[in-house]
């Protein structure tokens, strides 16, 4: 896979005169070596958001001023593959045709994006097709749809968007909509999934896309794939189910604290921690947030920071292979095991 070269080589040059820590450059070279031989895949990237909120041009192909993603700092960062939120906001709620024009205008975006950096990125539909982009240097481009607003009551829109591209669906976002209710709503509309949302999760296994549960309340969470900020109860029951947690680093997932004090790397780590040994290391991904949420942490301000992610992984003591599974080996398997099981 093509790599940059991390910048740890410009400390290494400015301190060449200095005499060397017995170890300390080995497990550097060691970090970096594992994270340019890892498949690194977020599960949540932000970014047309960030383009619309901000009414930035959509270039990816040089480093923005502002954000956190473009192709630059993703091939800094050793970032292969990205799944790119189509965001439908809870605006649209009472408009499920507004909803469903204004997730085609960002696949549009999105497409045209794409279209303009033939070098530096393709969309991916299949764990496979990652791989081979991520051999060729080229970042792999796969879409989710957040939030279930945009099927309507249609369950043949969640086809269309399958053939689309769309490789996962959050079922809600901030608000009960005609699937399911949200975490962020005291309603409960539903007290759970509707029957409408148990036909469309019955839809999507049916064709192999997964399931995002990200903001649902905890009555829908039975029907479950993976998500972030659970209780024990419900990470055991997803690893019961096969899936995968992806970490969110949003400052504000991390910890209640998170206005008095700027989390760090170290808090993000700690997240990790919890969840492999809670549900064991076949199970935790990385799903970050980036340009979805205002403050990052100390270490991993943007996509650029991600070998930093896998050095202090290293030092906590995982091993290449644990590193590389919660990296993106893990959330490329629950992908792969859901096309397995699709129908025709």
């Amino acid at each position: 896979m093509l790599r940059a070269a991390i910048s740890t080589l410009l400390l290494a040059t400015a301190l060449s005169a200095q005499p060397a820590r017995p170890g300390a450059a080995s497990a550097a070279e060691r970090a970096a070596s594992i994270h340019a031989q890892s498949l690194v895949l977020d599960a949540h990237i932000d970014v047309l958001y960030h383009l619309t909120r901000t009414k930035s041009r959509a270039e990816l192909s040089q480093r923005l001023a502002s954000g956190h993603f473009d192709f630059i700092r993703a091939r800094a960062g050793g970032l292969d593959a990205s799944f790119f939120a189509i965001f439908v906001s809870n605006r649209f709620s009472a408009q499920p045709d507004g909803a469903f024009h204004e997730a085609q205008r960002l696949i549009e975006m999105l497409t045209r994006i794409v279209a303009a950096n033939p070098q530096l990125a393709a969309f991916a539909d299949t764990p496979a097709e990652v791989r081979r982009l991520a051999d060729a240097g080229k970042h792999a481009v796969i879409m989710s749809l957040e939030n279930g607003t945009p099927i309507g009551r249609d369950l043949a829109r969640l086809q269309h968007f399958y053939q689309q591209g769309i490789r996962y669906l959050t079922l809600c976002h901030n608000q009960d909509n005609q699937i399911c209710d949200s975490s962020y709503d005291s309603r409960r509309t539903h007290r759970g999934l509707s029957a409408f949302g148990k036909q469309v999760v019955a839809e999507m296994n049916r064709l192999g896309m997964m399931i995002d549960v990200s903001h649902i309340s905890d009555q829908a969470f039975r029907f479950r794939t993976f998500q972030r900020n659970l209780s024990d109860e419900m990470l055991l029951g997803l690893k019961k189910n096969g899936g995968v947690v992806c970490i969110n680093f949003g400052s504000m997932f991390l910890s209640d604290d998170y206005r008095r004090r700027r989390q760090t790397l170290q808090d993000v780590i700690k997240h990790i921690d919890y969840a492999v040994k809670l549900i064991g290391i076949d199970h935790v991904g990385l799903g970050s947030d980036f340009d979805g949420v205002d403050e990052m942490p100390a270490g991993l301000e943007d996509v650029s920071c991600y070998p930093q992610l896998t050095a202090e992984l290293l030092k906590r003591g995982y091993t290449a292979e644990e590193i590389n599974k919660i990296n993106g080996g893990n959330l490329l398997r629950v992908w792969q095991a859901n096309l397995d099981r699709r129908q025709p």
